[in-house]
């Protein structure tokens, strides 16, 4: 009886181990770097990391007590909000925007008694505030939680799902963003590090295009475009104040455009739509860089356009809009001057003079009167047609 009992034990003794055994076995063994990754969870992780380390720097800023110390600190915390830009500016635009957004207050204003003002956050905000004195700690500390708490939320509620022409997309806005706000250190006010800033974002560009490596059927290519983002790179490690940007958008910007058509006929990459930035940009300011439709309502109003735009020419001419019947858009607006009047103040009620209407087609919007609203819509076609 004792033997069968024993028999028994050991008979379920040696089942519980085969069980363990089996499923320690078919748990999902840690992935190495690089390895079973798709190239989207690559990125992911590339992203979640440089967000993780600005909020620890951040953080370290806030029991620092040397304005110096600060400073360090801060360019860390700079310094991988930068390294992901290209990808953050790309999937979170209006986060990206808040987070770099320049230290200038926002007035919303739907109407007269819906007046919403934003106080604006973000590493420019905190990089203006640290150089103040005296340093109004309170404040600084304020925008820093603010900012980290946002780079949180980013981090925790981000999934990327990137196809080929998201890339390709991606590549070109970072390329021309170095090119507006990167060169002419529009979002490093007072350190002046734009320049070491885009060369942070170049070598992500390049870490993009080593992932997609395996998209690329012309090597030439493929180390056509690397060699050209390295070179940037090289290029960028200059003084401020004596670097040449216009050389660099020629022998640079524009080149980087030209080999992106390349990478896309490479790849074969068939765009769903264009963006504001035409999908056959050769040159940051070529005729055609930017799609003008992208800024109009045509997604939402496709039809008749032609006639709608003959009806804007004349609106703009049509001084029975006015309220004696006695001025038009275009008395205004000068054709032959640039659409603007040609003065230094319109009449002597003015304090200015009227802007010229030649890039209004690229406003998404324009200052309403709310007792001619219906009016001033009917004039957004003229401004952009005409």
């Amino acid at each position: 009886m004792n033997n069968i009992l024993f028999m028994k034990a050991k008979t379920y003794t040696l089942g519980i181990c085969l069980l363990l055994f089996m499923l320690t076995g078919c748990k999902e063994q840690p992935k190495t770097v690089n390895q079973q990754l798709s190239t989207n969870e690559q990125i992911q992780e590339l992203y979640k990391s440089e967000i993780a380390q600005s909020i620890q720097a951040l953080d370290s800023m806030s029991v620092l007590n040397a304005t110096p110390d600060k400073i360090e600190a801060y360019k860390k915390a700079r310094q991988h909000f930068k390294t992901i830009e290209p990808v953050l500016a790309f999937v979170d635009q209006n986060n990206y925007k808040s987070l770099n957004a320049p230290n200038i207050l926002q007035v919303l204003e739907e109407d007269a008694t819906d007046i919403k003002i934003r106080n604006p956050f973000g590493f420019q905000v905190i990089e203006e505030l640290l150089h103040e004195e005296p340093l109004d700690t309170i404040l600084l500390h304020q925008t820093i939680n603010i900012t980290r708490s946002r780079l949180s939320l980013i981090q925790a509620n981000t999934a990327i799902e990137l196809k080929d022409y998201h890339i390709i997309w991606l590549l070109r806005n970072q390329v021309v963003r170095i090119a507006t706000t990167g060169i002419t250190g529009f979002d490093s006010p007072v350190l002046g590090q734009s320049l070491t800033e885009s060369q942070y974002t170049y070598k992500t560009l390049l870490t993009l295009v080593d992932l997609f490596k395996d998209e690329f059927s012309s090597e030439t290519v493929y180390n056509d475009l690397k060699a050209s983002f390295e070179t940037a790179i090289e290029v960028l490690n200059h003084d401020f104040d004596s670097f040449d940007r216009f050389n660099f958008i020629q022998n640079h910007t524009d080149q980087q455009l030209k080999l992106l058509i390349k990478t896309q006929n490479d790849w074969q990459v068939t765009f769903p739509f264009e963006m504001a930035i035409a999908n056959t940009a050769e040159s940051l300011f070529g005729a055609k860089t930017l799609n003008v439709s992208f800024f109009t309502d045509y997604k939402n109003d496709t039809i008749n356009l032609n006639a709608k735009a003959q009806l804007g020419k004349e609106l703009f001419n049509d001084k029975l809009l006015s309220r004696n019947k006695t001025m038009a858009c275009a008395s205004c607006h000068i054709s032959d001057l640039a659409f603007t009047d040609g003065r230094k103040t319109f009449d002597e009620r003015q304090q200015r003079n009227s802007p010229t209407l030649t890039y209004a087609a690229y406003q998404q919007s324009f200052f309403y009167g709310r007792k001619s609203r219906k009016f001033r819509r009917s004039s957004r076609w003229c401004c952009r047609k005409s």
